[in-house]
């Protein structure tokens, strides 16, 4: 049984930045501002309804995307996605600890992730997940440095995963200065 069940949701990044940079806060505002169904910008924006018909013309939802935001198709679409559109735009994947982890691409980003943790890691929990998941240490690798047995340190480790599914990932100066602390404190070591 693996530890994860992750979602991955495709979406159309150009309309969303597009949204946002003309000011509205969600999709439903963007589309009373432009006058325009939510069900159907939705459908533009999770990709299940193409931009261009089979036929070569523009649907009526992407002409009124394009003609509210004053954009034109190559600013809200692809090649690939002006004519394409899927069927469905989630997929799920089950995945143990470790493959999920290593979607984090970056040390600061699981370094964000731990300092955001509900409650605080404390300082064993963070050398555990770094030996882990840095240095790709064994469990048992793990437990001989720090003079515990491996199932300890496979509670410490089970611990502070949990601990980072209940926090939250908050971009703030405060989980920025914790996160660079937590840097410090691995680099002493």
């Amino acid at each position: 049984m693996k530890d994860y069940n992750i979602k991955i949701v495709f979406r159309n990044n150009r309309i969303l930045q597009a949204i946002e940079d003309a000011g509205y806060s969600t999709q439903a505002d963007c589309a009373r501002g432009i006058g325009m169904s939510a069900t159907g910008l939705n459908a533009l924006v999770a990709m299940r309804k193409a931009p261009i018909a089979s036929n070569g013309e523009i649907s009526v939802d992407a002409q009124l995307l394009m003609d509210g935001l004053c954009l034109l198709p190559e600013d809200l679409w692809s090649q690939d996605q002006l004519f394409g559109s899927l069927k469905r735009n989630t997929f799920e994947v089950e995945m143990s600890t470790v493959e999920a982890i290593s979607l984090v691409e970056n040390k600061k980003e699981l370094l964000q992730l731990m300092a955001g943790a509900s409650p605080p890691l404390k300082k064993r929990e963070v050398l555990v997940l770094q030996g882990r998941f840095y240095n790709e240490e064994t469990l048992q690798e793990i437990a001989d440095r720090h003079d515990v047995c491996k199932q300890r340190v496979r509670q410490v480790e089970g611990t502070a995963l949990r601990k980072i599914r209940k926090g939250k990932f908050i971009h703030d100066t405060k989980n920025e200065m914790q996160a660079e602390r937590i840097q410090q404190q691995s680099e002493e070591k």
